[in-house]
Protein backbone atom coordinates (compact mmCIF):
# COMPACT_ATOMS: atom_id res chain seq x y z
CA UNK A 1 0.00 0.00 0.00
CA UNK A 2 1.48 3.53 -1.29
CA UNK A 3 2.03 6.04 1.82
CA UNK A 4 -0.19 8.22 0.05
CA UNK A 5 -3.09 6.24 0.14
CA UNK A 6 -2.86 5.18 3.35
CA UNK A 7 -3.11 8.71 4.60
CA UNK A 8 -6.34 9.43 2.53
CA UNK A 9 -7.59 6.62 4.20
CA UNK A 10 -6.87 6.94 7.97
CA UNK A 11 -8.40 11.05 7.00
CA UNK A 12 -11.10 9.30 5.17
CA UNK A 13 -12.14 7.11 7.91
CA UNK A 14 -11.57 9.71 10.68
CA UNK A 15 -14.01 12.03 8.57
CA UNK A 16 -16.91 9.49 8.05
CA UNK A 17 -16.53 8.31 11.45
CA UNK A 18 -16.67 11.81 13.22
CA UNK A 19 -19.96 12.78 10.76
CA UNK A 20 -21.80 9.60 12.25
CA UNK A 21 -20.53 10.09 15.59
CA UNK A 22 -22.16 13.76 15.16
CA UNK A 23 -25.18 12.32 13.46
CA UNK A 24 -25.66 9.75 16.16
CA UNK A 25 -25.50 12.74 19.00
CA UNK A 26 -28.21 15.05 17.11
CA UNK A 27 -30.10 12.05 16.62
CA UNK A 28 -30.24 11.00 20.61
CA UNK A 29 -30.46 14.82 21.61
CA UNK A 30 -33.99 15.57 19.41
CA UNK A 31 -35.97 14.80 22.52
CA UNK A 32 -39.93 14.80 21.96
CA UNK A 33 -40.26 18.35 23.80
CA UNK A 34 -38.14 19.44 21.05
CA UNK A 35 -40.71 17.94 18.45
CA UNK A 36 -43.63 19.38 20.14
CA UNK A 37 -41.88 22.63 20.23
CA UNK A 38 -41.45 22.37 16.30
CA UNK A 39 -44.80 21.20 15.63
CA UNK A 40 -46.36 24.56 17.55
CA UNK A 41 -43.77 27.41 15.81
CA UNK A 42 -44.55 25.13 12.37
CA UNK A 43 -48.48 26.45 13.13
CA UNK A 44 -47.53 29.66 14.12
CA UNK A 45 -45.62 30.26 11.08
CA UNK A 46 -48.89 28.48 8.85
CA UNK A 47 -50.81 30.96 10.80
CA UNK A 48 -48.64 34.30 9.96
CA UNK A 49 -48.46 33.31 6.12
CA UNK A 50 -52.38 32.54 5.84
CA UNK A 51 -52.56 36.11 7.19
CA UNK A 52 -49.73 37.80 4.93
CA UNK A 53 -51.74 35.92 1.86
CA UNK A 54 -55.26 37.86 3.42
CA UNK A 55 -53.40 41.11 3.81
CA UNK A 56 -51.88 40.57 -0.15
CA UNK A 57 -54.81 39.26 -2.29
CA UNK A 58 -57.00 41.77 -0.52
CA UNK A 59 -58.37 43.45 -3.48
CA UNK A 60 -59.88 46.47 -0.99
CA UNK A 61 -56.09 47.16 -0.44
CA UNK A 62 -55.44 47.92 -4.08
CA UNK A 63 -51.75 47.44 -3.32
CA UNK A 64 -50.51 47.88 -6.84
CA UNK A 65 -52.27 51.39 -7.02
CA UNK A 66 -50.58 52.45 -3.95
CA UNK A 67 -46.92 50.88 -4.98
CA UNK A 68 -47.99 53.17 -8.24
CA UNK A 69 -48.78 56.48 -6.29
CA UNK A 70 -45.49 56.25 -3.95
CA UNK A 71 -43.25 55.64 -7.05
CA UNK A 72 -44.89 58.61 -8.80
CA UNK A 73 -44.82 60.74 -6.00
CA UNK A 74 -40.88 60.43 -5.66
CA UNK A 75 -38.35 63.17 -6.54
CA UNK A 76 -36.79 62.28 -9.94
Amino acid sequence: MDVFTMVFLIVAITMIAGTIRHWLEARSKGAPGDQEALLAELEQLKERVAQLEAIVTDPRKQLAAELDALGASEPS
